[in-house]
């Protein structure tokens, strides 16, 4: 395991495969306070998951400069924005220079105050355009291997060509060197869209409180992935947006009756950086949207406004809340982009499981499914995490034509081997043999347009894919 210096001991997991995440490996001890993350390898990080002999060898960055603890990571983009986040070591001037291949230089400074993440803003950039960027620390360069580097998205609904790679179930105390990121970065996303439990909140005992009873002990483990050394290349050369689901939230009452929901919202606010959180500044939930030329990301919140999981299945019992219900349905219906891809912590069409997911919802999920019809939305699919098993499903029943969910879990946790043996009536296939990840190849260039569905296992080996023609995402004429 991957060790934290004064903090997080290296462990070899065991146990038998939970496919609801919920572990009961001994918590290591661990010092709370992100700063005193110090980085090395263990002799061995193998996991019973890791597939034998394929193993991807990623790229260690060159050490940062001393004044960077964390990051850089590359950030909410437009056509003609992007920002970089960052947490500084300390008080520190930073500055950051886009350059496009003309050599056109767009310059971002800032001066931090503290020790807290901080974003630098490009702004004036131009669409469809690849940039290169150079960070300054008080006047010196940082040290970046390999740099950071970008491509601003088309203009709102222009056509686009976009790889988008999803990622869910990241445990650290499962698989600490996590070298699947090396696959990842290497098939060159464009946008790297986190589904959930990106992190996960440890269990405490007699000894060590949980992560989740307190704010410090939360933010300790958002840095420890973010400092993994196999994870720097792909954060600096990819978009990152992010939801959450019950592991990043809270373990213990992953819904709206846990107390520190609004602590743990400002802690994802810090160490993500989506374009927005909930219905405007200050306010609760961290749901948003994302226009990348013809495609529209919903990000949406799975968690802060859940009624509990076991409560009665009565009308009314909600998993987004009302208003960001709301939100989503006027959204939805209000996008010009082609394809609406809405990510979701949790499974949304499966009904063939006992697990965590819309299907215990019954009510709000129904609801949704008839404004995308009544409305006739076209061009939507879904994305999900959390089963640490992926399939891709279709469902010809519910809106009027066919709708594609895409699970992909998980990336370095226990995967649920047995998971595809159960019936699924609406899966086209899946993968649950170990590490893996999905991608959303979209082309709305080449017409009729098309949305590829791929897996691919932790050596980068494709092991399912699955094209569709935009065309079929559509209403029949009336």
């Amino acid at each position: 395991m991957g060790r934290i210096a004064n903090a997080t001991a290296c462990v070899e997991a065991a146990g038998s495969p939970d496919p609801r995440g919920r572990d009961s490996l001994a918590p290591v001890p661990r010092r709370a306070g992100i700063l005193a993350l110090a980085v090395v390898g263990c002799a061995s990080g193998a996991t019973s998951n890791d597939p034998p002999g394929r193993a991807v060898a990623a790229a260690i960055p060159a050490p940062l400069d001393s004044v960077v603890a964390l990051g850089p990571m590359v950030g909410h983009t437009t056509d003609t924005s992007a920002w970089i986040w960052v947490q500084p070591r300390g008080p520190v001037e930073l500055d950051a220079e886009a350059v496009d291949p003309d050599g056109t230089v767009v310059d971002a400074e800032l001066e931090t105050a503290g020790e807290s993440p901080v974003l630098l803003r490009l702004e004036g950039l131009r669409p469809s355009t690849p940039y290169t960027v150079r960070l300054e620390a008080d006047d010196r360069s940082v040290r970046m291997d390999p740099e950071i580097a970008f491509r601003t998205f088309p203009r709102p609904a222009d056509p686009t060509r976009l790889r988008i790679a999803l990622v869910s179930c990241a445990r650290v105390l499962w698989d600490s060197t996590q070298t699947i990121w090396g696959a990842v970065a290497a098939d060159r996303p464009d946008v790297v869209l986190w589904l959930g439990d990106n992190n996960y909140f440890e269990d405490g005992d007699s000894t060590h409180p949980g992560d989740w009873s307190d704010p410090e002990l939360m933010a300790f483990k958002y840095a420890e992935l973010r400092a993994l050394p196999t994870l720097q290349p792909l954060l600096r050369r990819a978009v990152h947006y992010a939801i959450w689901d019950d592991h990043d939230y809270a373990d213990g009452e992953p819904d709206r009756t846990f107390p520190l929901r609004r602590e743990v919202t400002r802690l994802f606010e810090r160490f993500w950086a989506n374009p927005s959180y909930g219905a405007g500044p200050g306010e609760d939930g961290i749901y948003s949207s994302v226009v990348l030329g013809d495609v529209e990301l919903f990000l949406t919140d799975d968690r802060f406004f859940r009624d509990p999981e076991d409560a009665p299945r009565v009308p009314g019992k909600t998993m987004l809340g009302r208003e960001q219900l709301r939100w989503l349905e006027e959204r939805l219906a209000a996008s010009r982009a082609r394809l609406k891809v809405v990510a979701i912590g949790v499974q949304v069409l499966a009904d063939y499981h006992q697990y965590d997911g819309y299907l215990n919802y019954p009510d709000e999920r129904a609801e949704l499914m008839r404004w995308i019809r009544d409305r006739r939305i076209e061009g939507v699919v879904f994305v999900t995490g959390d089963r640490h098993l992926s399939e891709l499903m279709r469902d010809d029943e519910r809106v009027g034509y066919p709708l594609y969910e895409l699970t992909a879990s998980p990336v370095g946790n226990r995967v649920f081997t047995t998971g595809l043996e159960q019936p699924n009536p609406i899966r086209i296939g899946g993968y649950a043999a170990g590490f893996n990840y999905g991608l959303l190849d979209v082309d709305t260039v080449s017409e009729p347009g098309t949305v590829t569905f791929r897996l691919k296992d932790a050596s980068g080996t494709e092991v399912l894919r699955h094209q569709v023609s935009l065309d079929s995402l559509r209403f029949a004429p009336r």
